[in-house]
């Protein structure tokens, strides 16, 4: 927890999972190779922390990775 924000990092460790198994569980992403029981203790874990997603930063993540993918585009002329 930094600054009193609990992170993607703070629901890991108590789930005893990756980041990775933590986001895409919140983020709902496409099937991941996880059991139930898995994901049902990330989401515990979510919710005893209180974990709650920040948006801004969500927001310029999305816009910072659209804007990688369309200067890699730029950057081929052949394409």
């Amino acid at each position: 927890m930094k600054d009193g924000k609990i992170t993607l990092e703070d629901v890991a460790n108590l789930a005893r999972v990756s980041r990775t198994s933590v986001s895409s569980v919140l983020n709902n992403a496409a099937p991941v190779r996880m059991s139930a029981a898995t994901r049902q203790k990330i989401l515990d874990a979510a919710q005893k922390l209180n974990y709650r997603r920040n948006i801004v930063d969500h927001f310029f993540i999305f816009q910072k990775n659209s804007l990688n993918l369309k200067t890699a585009n730029f950057s081929n002329p052949s394409r």
